[in-house]
């Protein structure tokens, strides 16, 4: 094989990006969502490399993407990238071309223009390529569950008539889980409509974050992640008091389970676990069988979303981050501060 990597020019190559992620990432809508992912984003236009076969007039036969993420790194404010949309033609699937692709995006890290980059191998197995590039995991994210209705689970393992009768016992016992003990008085619990607006910007200002990463939520990062998105649809549910926001989290409905994909505010501590028990409230009164989320595994937010009624499942998604150069200020953080990754981190 003769194989060489080409960046991607996100208008000229516009087609042939298309037909080689189509080829590859089949369950993925690229044309709907192409202009929204690479060229949309406040925090700049996505990064894309061609693995090109020089042997067949140096067509694509891989690709690799770059999408930037405003953060919060110890405190200030970067543009790092999350790799995504990685897909290789079946008969280059071996180690080598990936790692070619994968080096690809380490070269705005080298070049200083991003503080880091990231990716998230969802299981062990998906290690190894990292492994060979002297990397290794700076955390974990775990999958939470909280049951809405059993209909679902006892049909799989009773059948279908036996399970829709237990079911009508097992829900209403689903509903008597154990309610948040300590006390959130004068908070309101309501879903915002239209777009977030400059109080979203100053909650996330509000919020320490030294000695952590996190990434930025202000008002336009939030409309392009959850009000443009052609794809899937996002509700929001705010806590406020006395009318000023407090926090919010935000999820979509796909079929029969709710995903969250973001749990942010001031004084999570006191007022998160109410704001999980009111969207379960809203949420028993919808044909759905489960709420779920993704989270840093041993982040605040894990504890309270424990508090709220979620159990861990499923297996752990790793990320895993490049800084450039060795002992240099980035790449010591990103081995030493708090990662606060959800769910709307680690998909791209």
């Amino acid at each position: 094989m003769n194989l060489r990597i080409r960046q991607v020019d996100l208008v000229a190559d516009r087609q042939e990006l298309l037909s080689v992620l189509q080829r590859n990432l089949q369950d993925v809508p690229h044309e709907s969502r192409l202009s929204w992912m690479y060229l949309g984003n406040p925090a700049g236009f996505a990064r894309s490399w061609f693995l090109c076969d020089a042997d067949a007039d140096g067509s694509a036969v891989g690709v690799t993407s770059l999408f930037p993420r405003a953060v919060w790194l110890d405190g200030k404010a970067e543009v790092c990238g999350q790799v995504g949309d990685f897909g290789v033609d079946a008969r280059f699937r071996s180690l080598g071309p990936a790692l070619m692709l994968q080096r690809a995006t380490f070269e705005p890290v080298l070049e200083n223009a991003i503080a880091f980059c990231y990716d998230c191998p969802p299981h062990e197995l998906g290690m190894a390529m990292f492994y060979r590039l002297g990397l290794e995991e700076n955390c974990r994210m775990q999958p939470f569950v909280k049951p809405l209705r059993a209909d679902r689970h006892l049909q799989r393992l009773l059948g279908s008539t036996a399970g829709r009768v237990a079911s009508r016992m097992a829900n209403p016992v689903l509903r008597l889980n154990p309610r948040p003990l300590n006390p959130c008085h004068g908070v309101e619990f309501a879903l915002h409509q239209g777009d977030f607006d400059q109080e979203f910007s100053a909650v996330d200002e509000a919020v320490p974050a030294c000695g952590s990463i996190r990434n930025r939520r202000s008002a336009d990062d939030l409309n392009w992640r959850f009000r443009r998105d052609p794809v899937r649809q996002f509700e929001v549910l705010t806590a406020r008091r006395a009318g000023e926001l407090l926090a919010y989290v935000i999820f979509t409905i796909v079929e029969e389970d709710a995903l969250i994909f973001d749990l942010f505010g001031r004084d999570l501590k006191c007022v998160g676990t109410h704001l999980l028990q009111a969207l379960t409230d809203m949420l028993y009164g919808r044909p759905l069988q489960t709420l779920r989320a993704v989270l840093t595994c041993d982040d605040l937010v894990g504890r309270i979303f424990g508090e709220a009624g979620f159990s861990p499942r499923g297996h752990s998604t790793r990320v895993v981050a490049f800084g450039g150069a060795k002992f240099g200020r980035e790449d010591a953080l990103l081995h030493t501060a708090h990662w606060q990754f959800q769910h709307s981190d680690v998909v791209a």
